[in-house]
C-alpha cells in the first residue's frame, strides 16, 4: 500500500508570458483578519521553484511581513499611541510625514517596503540634501506662496492665483536636522510594526541616516544682554520685567509665557518652573532683586483687576497676558515675534531660546558645577545636553585658560636646541657640485628640458644624479616654473660659486669692447662674427679644462 504523501506548501502559477506567479501562505493578517499571501513572480520554472523555497524560510523564521496593509496604515496607528510627545512635536512629525514620506512610500505595502524602503528612503535623504522641493534641477519652476505672510509653500494649486509672493524657485536643501526628524518618523514605525509582529526584521535599521550637525551655540555676550533688557525696560516695564525673568530663569518660551501668580514663593524666593517639553516640573531659587520685580509686576496686575475690572486676584493669573484681566497665556509666536524684532533693532540676531544658551555659557563660566546648571535649565542627561548644545565658546574664556597654563607651566630649559627652517636661496652653501649644479642650468634654460630630461641626459653624459637633487636646484635658482622661461643661448662662462671655498672657478675673460658703434658695412659684421666665435672657442676650451681638473681630483 503506497503511503500518502503530505501537500507541499506554497504553489507555482503559470503566466501567459512564460512568467511564473509564486504564492506562500503567511499566517492570519492581523489588520484584516484574513488570510495573507507572499506573492512574487519570477521568469523561469527553476527560478519560481528556488522563490518559493526563500518565501518558505521568510515565512519559517518569522522574517516574513505578517500584513499587506500600505505603509500610510502603518503610519496613522502609529501616531495613534501615546508617542510622549510635546503638542506641537507631534504635529511637525505629522507635517513631515505628509510632506515627505507618505507621498514616497504611504501605498506600498509592508511586503514591498521590506524590499523597498533602504533604496528609496536613502535616494529621498539624498534628494533632500540638494534641494527641500525635490526639484531634481528643473528649471522654471515657480514657488506657489499665499498673499498672507505664511511661510509655508502652497500644496494644492486647484484654485490658487498667483501674487508677488510667488517667486522664481532657488534650490535651499533642507536642514540636516530636520531629515534626521523623518528618519525618527519612519524608524519610530517601523519599529512598531516590528513591536507588533506585522514586519521583521525591521528595515529602517539598514538605512544610512545624514550625519548629526555639528553642534555651535551661538549665545548673546553680556553686552548683548545688557542692551536687551536696558531696550525692553524702555520700550515697557512689564515687557523688560519679563525678559529679565526669562534671562535669570533660562527658561523655555511656553513655560515662560505660562508662568502664574501661584508659581512664586516668596517666603522661600523660589519659582517653579512647568517644563512643556519634558513634562516635568521644578523649583528653582531667585535673588531679591527679581523677586522685587516679580511682586511689582503682580502688585500691577491686582490692581488693574481691581479697579478696571472690580475683580480679585485668585492666583490663577498668568504673569505675561494680552489680556486685561491676565486669565489667558500670552502667545509664544507673538512673544519670539516682538524680541527678534527688538534685538534687529539693536543690530544683532537674537531669539529668546538663545537666552537658555546665554543661562547656561554664564554659569559654567562662572564655574557653576555642570550638573547645577543642567538642573536649573531642565535637562535630564545629566550635563551632556548643556555642555554639548548650550555652552558657547568664549574669548574671554579662551584668554584665562591661557593665563592659567602658562602660570602652571614648568620653567623653560637653559639649554634648548633652536631649529630654523631650511634656506634654500642661491646664497646659501650647497651640496650639490657646482659644476654638476651649472650643467644643470645650462640644459633648463638653453633647452628647456624638465628634471627628468635632465637627469637622462646627464646619465648619457656619465653623471649620475637623482630627480629630486636636480628638481631642488632648479628651484633654488628659480628655474622649476617652465612656462616662465624661454630659450637662451649658452653661456657657459657664467661666474660659479664654489659651495665649499665660495672662490671663482671659472673667470670669463675681460670684455672685449669691440669696435666703437655698431658694423655698418658687410666685411665689419664678418669681422665681428668671427671675433664672436673666437671668444666662444676659448670659453669652451677653459671649460673643459676646468672638468678634466675636477675629474683627476
Amino acid at each position: 500500500m503506497a503511503t500518502p504523501t503530505s501537500r507541499p506548501r506554497g504553489n507555482i502559477e503559470p503566466r501567459g508570458d512564460g512568467s511564473f506567479r509564486v504564492r506562500v501562505y503567511a499566517g492570519i493578517d492581523p489588520v484584516t483578519r484574513k488570510p495573507h499571501y507572499l506573492k512574487e513572480t519570477v521568469y523561469g520554472l527553476s527560478a519560481a521553484k528556488k522563490k518559493r523555497t526563500e518565501l518558505l524560510h521568510q515565512v519559517d523564521q518569522g522574517r516574513a511581513a505578517k500584513t499587506s496593509c500600505t505603509f500610510n496604515h502603518l503610519l496613522d496607528k502609529y501616531f495613534e499611541q501615546d508617542l510622549g510627545l510635546a503638542d506641537k512635536t507631534l504635529k511637525d512629525y505629522r507635517q513631515m510625514a505628509d510632506d515627505y514620506i507618505r507621498p514616497l512610500i504611504g501605498g506600498l505595502t509592508l511586503p514591498e517596503v521590506k524590499k523597498q524602503l533602504v533604496h528609496k528612503v536613502e535616494g529621498l535623504y539624498s534628494e533632500l540634501s540638494k534641494c527641500k522641493r525635490r526639484c531634481g534641477g528643473k528649471n522654471g519652476l515657480i514657488d506657489h506662496r499665499n498673499p498672507e505672510r505664511t511661510g509655508r509653500q502652497v500644496p494644492d494649486l486647484k484654485g490658487h492665483r498667483c501674487n508677488p509672493r510667488c517667486l522664481p524657485h532657488r534650490c535651499v536643501p533642507l536642514a540636516r536636522t530636520t531629515i534626521r526628524l523623518i528618519h525618527t518618523v519612519i524608524s519610530g514605525a517601523c519599529a512598531a510594526a516590528e513591536r507588533w509582529q506585522w514586519m521583521s526584521p525591521n528595515p529602517a535599521a539598514r538605512v544610512k541616516q545624514p550625519k548629526r550637525p555639528r553642534p555651535n551655540p551661538q549665545a548673546p555676550s553680556a553686552e548683548q544682554a545688557a542692551a536687551l533688557v536696558g531696550a525692553a525696560f524702555n520700550q515697557d516695564v512689564e515687557w523688560g520685567t519679563s525678559i529679565w525673568i526669562l534671562m535669570m530663569t533660562g527658561d523655555r518660551r511656553k513655560g515662560h509665557v505660562n508662568l502664574q501668580i501661584k508659581d512664586f514663593n516668596f517666603d522661600k524666593n523660589l519659582m517653579r518652573i512647568t517644563d512643556f517639553k519634558t513634562q516635568h516640573e521644578r523649583w528653582i531659587l531667585l535673588d531679591d532683586i527679581t523677586m522685587e520685580l516679580i511682586a511689582e509686576q503682580i502688585e500691577r496686575i491686582r490692581r488693574r483687576r481691581r479697579v478696571l475690572l472690580g475683580l480679585e486676584t485668585t492666583g490663577e493669573e498668568y504673569l505675561h497676558s494680552y489680556k486685561e484681566d491676565n486669565s489667558q497665556p500670552g502667545s509664544v509666536d507673538w512673544f519670539t515675534h516682538r524680541f527678534t524684532a527688538m534685538a534687529k533693532q539693536l543690530g544683532f540676531q537674537a531669539s529668546p531660546h538663545k537666552l537658555r544658551h546665554y543661562t547656561a555659557t554664564e554659569l559654567i563660566d562662572a564655574k557653576v558645577s555642570v550638573p547645577a546648571v543642567a538642573e536649573r535649565l531642565g535637562h535630564r542627561s545629566g550635563g551632556r545636553t548643556t555642555l554639548n548644545y548650550y555652552a558657547a565658546w568664549r574669548r574671554e574664556s579662551d584668554d584665562a585658560a591661557m593665563r592659567v597654563l602658562a602660570d602652571r607651566m614648568p620653567e623653560l630649559p637653559q639649554v634648548r636646541r633652536n631649529r630654523y627652517d631650511r634656506d634654500r636661496s642661491i646664497g646659501q652653501p650647497c651640496r650639490t657640485d657646482p659644476v654638476i649644479e651649472q650643467r644643470i642650468i645650462e640644459l633648463r634654460t638653453t633647452e628647456l628640458l624638465s628634471a627628468t630630461k635632465i637627469k637622462v641626459r646627464l646619465e648619457a653624459e656619465g653623471i649620475d644624479v637623482a630627480a629630486s637633487t636636480i628638481w631642488l636646484v632648479l628651484k633654488r635658482h628659480g628655474l622649476n616654473k617652465l612656462s616662465q622661461l624661454e630659450p637662451q643661448p649658452s653661456t657657459s662662462a657664467q661666474q660659479e660659486i664654489d659651495c665649499g671655498t665660495m672662490t671663482p672657478i671659472l673667470s670669463p675673460p675681460a670684455p672685449d669692447p669691440g669696435p666703437a658703434g655698431e658694423p655698418e658695412t658687410p666685411e665689419e659684421l664678418l669681422r665681428a662674427m668671427t671675433e664672436t666665435q673666437q671668444r666662444l672657442a676659448a670659453l669652451q676650451s677653459r671649460l673643459s679644462t676646468a672638468l678634466a681638473g675636477l675629474s683627476d681630483r
